[in-house]
């Protein structure tokens, strides 16, 4: 039996990079994977290589409260619950400085890096809530939520750390009910992003 057999794991963002792998892997050990991406060509490429009965492709951006619940409600519609939630969805643009960051990116960077992982984490709770069995939820963070990329990815860096305090809040607030909630927080890998 493997590891994660009878485990049904979401990993949103995971057309490439880290979260591909992370899919690959819970894939491997038995697990049921939902796969997400903005773009289903992307996905498949990642799909192909996984099991078609213990996968699941759902195609859509992350950062809103509908696609939130079309997400979650996919899951149980396809395996019955989830397990896991691993918040990986993420972006990054081109370098710039306090100056160069305007209205429409800052929107955009933080709608998919924390408004997006936080959605979708209130849909899992509400799901792992009702089971008995709890539940993991990981954030992806990165260590630039540490060093604050001044003059070159700034507002990326402070969406990851509206990651980190979102987990630890969270973490806090699920602590009595078997939901167990952690991030991790990469340096830098050679991906795509």
């Amino acid at each position: 039996m493997n590891r994660f057999s009878e485990t049904t794991v979401l990993v949103t963002g995971s057309s490439s990079g880290i979260g591909a792998a992370i899919a690959r892997r819970f894939s491997a050990e038995g697990a049921n994977v939902v796969l997400n991406s903005r773009t289903r060509e992307d996905i498949e490429k990642v799909a192909k290589n996984l099991p078609d009965d213990r996968t699941l492709i759902v195609e859509g951006a992350i950062g809103g409260a509908d696609f939130a619940k079309e997400i979650v409600g996919k899951t149980v519609e396809r395996f019955g619950g989830l397990d896991v939630l691993v918040n990986n969805a993420g972006i990054v643009d081109q370098r710039a400085s306090l100056a160069d960051l305007s209205p429409a990116r800052l929107t955009r960077m933080f709608a998919v890096n924390i408004t997006g992982a936080i959605l979708v984490a209130q849909q899992a709770v509400a799901l792992m809530r009702r089971g008995s069995a709890g539940g993991g939820i990981v954030n992806v963070s990165s260590t630039a939520a540490r060093k604050g990329m001044g003059g070159q990815y700034m507002d990326y860096a402070a969406s990851k750390a509206a990651i980190d305090c979102f987990t630890i809040g969270l973490a806090d607030e699920l602590a009595g009910e078997g939901i167990r909630v952690n991030a991790v927080r990469p340096g830098l890998i050679d991906t795509e992003i």
